[in-house]
């Protein structure tokens, strides 16, 4: 009992000591992110509660527009060996940033209670999970979306729902199209996305392990011939619209610049497409076209925080992403901005404290999560390049550079060497 009493004390003297250690060092945190004004805004938000109740800790934000640039500055500093504290990353990159020592194991934090994952499923903690490590805890849950001109669509009688068959929604696309001369995007400069969401439909899987899921090309060429016809018959925005804007930024979206009344969205956008739109018009949100909704259909991590293995505050790192995982206080600002709370009752709580676009995401992720299936496993090394070789093929097809079938069967061809080489 003693020596119980002793460790106690030990641990409360370490704890006090510690605090006074922050309260009287001036320490600046790196943060690195990548995503719209509003989730920059937002996040800031939070952050600064944080510098409230830690006297003496400041933050220094390196904030990109798109993930591409982001993760292209984060390999650059990983080379350096000077990545930022704290850190945005995905599914792509986390088995990659863990087998080169970059990441900081969570596991001793989640074990002592530090990190709080007593709610949050653990089909949830395990996409952090490598190995016996857990290297990140996302920020929240996220669906792909059709984010769409809710006023465009009635004016055309065009009835937009979940789990709209494609069938349907090419009806659609192609009698707005006739009416008003408005396209969609596809994801464009996001392919491997669609291809990804047409194998599932199929009854694949885009990858096996470090293989193809898939048995051969014909689902590449499926979804290369609906760019290519997309584009031939005018109802698919042209790859010319994209040589001065970054795909994937919401704030230059051809939703939002107005050459196109739908385009593939994450869930969380929700909140920074309705800031741009500004009552332009009404802004709707439904499930991507799926034939088999429930096979095609997943939840996804919407982002995570990863903490640099060198930080020199790993308890401050830990404690921001406790935060964002249990706070009540910080999800009511995040607003689901950064995905749907992946604790429970948080999520729960927050349904009713959140209004108009907030709403759609929320609701979105609620109904697909219970019309899906599982997220496929953490995307093996080689998910990037074999992505960024998709949108290349791609541009060729578009260009009238090689057929729909040429290209698949490259991609095919090329991904198998990608990933068995990793």
């Amino acid at each position: 009992m003693k020596k119980l009493v002793a460790l106690c004390l030990a641990l409360m003297l370490l704890a006090a000591c510690t605090a006074t250690c922050y309260a009287e060092e001036e320490i600046t945190l790196r943060m690195a992110w990548w995503g719209s004004q509003s989730r920059a805004e937002k996040t800031q938000k939070i952050l600064s509660l944080f510098s409230e109740s830690h006297p003496g800790v400041s933050f220094e934000y390196e904030i990109y527009s798109n993930a591409g640039s982001h993760n292209e500055m984060m390999a650059t500093q990983a080379a350096a060996n000077e990545l930022p504290d704290l850190f945005q990353g995905g599914a792509m990159t986390l088995e990659q940033w863990v087998k080169s020592g970059m990441l900081l194991d969570l596991t001793p934090y989640i074990e002592s209670g530090a990190l709080d994952l007593s709610n949050v499923p653990e089909s949830i903690v395990d996409q952090g999970r490598i190995g016996d490590g857990v290297y990140c805890v996302t920020n929240g849950l996220n669906c792909y979306a059709l984010a769409y001109n809710a006023t465009v669509a009635k004016e055309c009688g065009v009835e937009m729902k979940y789990d709209m068959t494609w069938d349907e929604f090419n009806t659609a696309t192609r009698t707005i199209f006739e009416k008003t001369g408005l396209k969609i995007n596809m994801d464009y400069g996001f392919v491997s996305d669609i291809i990804d969401l047409v194998a599932r439909d199929r009854g694949y899987g885009l990858y096996d392990g470090n293989k193809l899921g898939v048995p051969d090309a014909s689902i590449f060429e499926e979804v290369f011939q609906y760019y290519l016809d997309g584009v031939t018959e005018g109802w698919h925005v042209s790859p010319e619209i994209f040589v001065e804007i970054t795909p994937g930024v919401v704030e230059t979206d051809p939703l939002i610049t107005g050459s196109c009344w739908c385009t593939v969205a994450s869930s969380n956008q929700a909140n920074a497409l309705a800031t741009l739109i500004d009552d332009q018009f009404e802004l709707g949100m439904t499930s991507i076209p799926a034939d088999n909704p429930i096979q095609s259909h997943k939840v996804d991590p919407a982002q995570a925080f990863m903490i640099s293995a060198n930080t020199k505050y790993p308890e401050l790192c830990v404690e921001i992403i406790n935060n964002i995982t249990n706070s009540v206080e910080w999800n009511q600002i995040l607003a689901a901005d950064r995905g749907v709370p992946i604790n429970g009752s948080i999520a729960e709580g927050i349904i009713n404290s959140v209004s108009g676009a907030s709403t759609l995401s929320i609701q979105l992720v609620k109904y697909v999560s219970q019309h899906s299936s599982p997220a496929s496993p953490t995307y093996p090394k080689g998910a990037e390049e074999f992505s960024t070789q998709t949108n290349l093929l791609l541009e060729q097809v578009l260009y009238g550079v090689i057929t729909p079938a040429e290209a698949a069967q490259q991609l095919f061809d090329a991904a198998s060497k990608i990933l068995s080489a990793n």
